[in-house]
């Protein structure tokens, strides 16, 4: 089987090995999996949940809940709430800011890109103080 290494780029024949489900270049000796510099690299799932899980995710009107999301794939919440930040976050970075010509019909998705503001201890109100009390009365 021909496969591009992840590691030299360089396509040379590699072999499977079976017990770890990766391959490894003859030429480099770099073990690569199917998800190798992708954004699914460090997860145990296999590509099969990875993809319906895009497709899931895509196909829904609006955004789809993570414990709906867990039900769908058979997972566990937390590893769909992950899953569902990783899909979002991707659409996030491949955003491209060209623009589009002719007749265009989209359906729309918001991403939010609200940046939570810095919790300074100088900034935070201590309500047992009889000053910040009285303040709110």
């Amino acid at each position: 089987m021909i496969h591009v290494c992840a590691s030299c780029g360089s396509c040379y024949t590699s072999y499977f090995i079976g017990a770890r489900k990766q391959f490894r270049g003859k030429a480099c000796i770099h073990t690569f999996s199917v998800t190798s510099g992708t954004l699914f690299a460090s997860h145990k799932k296999s590509l099969k949940v990875y993809l319906i899980a895009i497709a899931i995710f895509i196909n829904a009107v609006k955004s789809i809940s993570a414990l709906q999301f867990s039900r769908d794939l058979d997972v566990q919440y937390k590893t769909a709430w992950v899953l569902s930040h990783k899909i979002r976050e991707s659409l996030f970075l491949n955003q491209d800011d060209s623009k589009l010509s002719g007749v265009c019909k989209v359906d729309g998705v918001y991403i939010g890109n609200y940046i939570k503001p810095a919790n300074k201890i100088e900034n935070r109100i201590d309500k047992e103080r009889l000053i910040n009390q009285i303040k709110e009365l």
